[in-house]
Parts: structure tokens; sequence; C-alpha cells
């Protein structure tokens, strides 16, 4: 209902729906991360909203400590009254209570997923804005790109030295070291776990009932 499917399968755009649902995001100029928690291990708090503020603790020290002057988003978005049922909701152009802010525009969100074992977390960094074209495929909402440039905005935007993919890594992991005192260990994922992802990829998640199922 949100994108012109036609569109970005003509340009190569590839579609996912991912689990944790939310809004539409255009992938591939941001930092995704994704935190998986089981339940009862006191890393963050089992309330969904107060989980929210802590993750947006960790990624605004994380930022600031690149010297990036970014800010939370503290009041819940009020959505227009008279609003159609049927608005899209393009994540970039919707900042939501505990989001992450430049310059008063999104750079950050989060969403989650909740079962009897754990929560997980996935999340994304706007480090530069989407390409023109894309954006103008990635809606169908009418100038959607002017639109997403008035609320949205990216980390790389008018800064003369940019930042790269892992300085923002490594920040993100020191603000969550800083937070919850937790200490990172990196690694890298065995055979039994790739050939998992690979087997899932290609029998779930890149399929077409998934992806386009109401």
């Amino acid at each position: 209902d949100e994108v012109d499917v036609a569109a970005c399968v003509s340009c190569g755009i590839e579609l996912v729906r991912r689990m944790t649902g939310g809004g539409t995001v255009v992938h591939g100029w941001d930092v995704t991360y994704a935190i998986v928690i089981p339940h009862g291990c006191g890393a963050l708090p089992r309330d969904i909203s107060a989980a929210y503020c802590v993750i947006s603790d960790c990624l605004i020290k994380g930022l600031r400590w690149l010297g990036i002057d970014v800010q939370c988003q503290i009041e819940k978005q009020e959505r227009e009254r008279e609003a159609p049922a049927d608005a899209t909701n393009i994540c970039l152009t919707n900042p939501a209570r505990y989001d992450i802010l430049l310059n008063g525009k999104k750079i950050a969100g989060v969403s989650q997923r909740r079962n009897q074992k754990g929560a997980m977390y996935q999340g994304y960094i706007a480090l530069d804005m989407p390409p023109l074209d894309v954006l103008v495929h990635a809606s169908k909402l009418p100038n959607f790109d002017r639109v997403a440039e008035g609320k949205s905005t990216a980390i790389n935007i008018g800064r003369t030295i940019p930042i790269d993919r892992r300085q923002i890594e490594v920040a993100v992991a020191s603000g969550f070291e800083m937070t919850l005192g937790t200490q990172w260990v990196e690694g890298e994922l065995s055979s039994q776990e790739i050939e998992s992802a690979e087997r899932l990829a290609r029998t779930k998640y890149a399929t077409t009932e998934w992806n386009f199922r109401r």
C-alpha cells in the first residue's frame, strides 16, 4: 500500500518485511543494528517504553561521543485527528517517542518483537541520505523526496569530513557499554549460523508469502 513495488523491482530495489514491524525504511545508506536479549538477564527493562528509553540513551551517548549533537524525541508523536486511515507510514517522516533527532530531524529509530524467551530490537542510524531516484520510488506518497528531506536527515549531511560506518559501530557499542555497563566481545558467525541464516532467507524471508501477506 505504501511502496511502488513495480518501480522498485524495475530499479533493482529489494523489498523485505521485517518481523519487528514498524514503518517503511530505506536501507543501504545507514547503519543497522539488532539486539537480542533473553528475559530475566536484567540488561534492559521488561517494560516496553522503558526499554526504548534505555536504547535511546545508549545511542545518544555513543553518537555524542563522536561529537554529533543528537537529541531524543521526548514526546510521543501525535497524528492528525483527521488523517485518513490509509495514510502512509514511512519511518523516515514519522519521529516517534525515543527516536533520535539531529537538528530537529529524525536520524535513528528502533522497533521490537517479543516472545516467551526474550526480546529483539532492530534499528537504523542514517549515515547518508539515499539518492533522489531511490526516494522517488520508495513511496507512493506524492513528493516523498521533499517530505523526507524536510523531516529526516543523516549524519554526514553538511559535514566537511564524513563519518564512516566503522566509527558509528564503535560509537554505538561504546554507548551501550557506558549506559549498561556491558563489555562487548567481537566475534564471527559460525558456519552453522551462516548456513541457518541463508536457509531462512531462502525459505522464508525472501519469499513473496512472507513479504506480501496481510
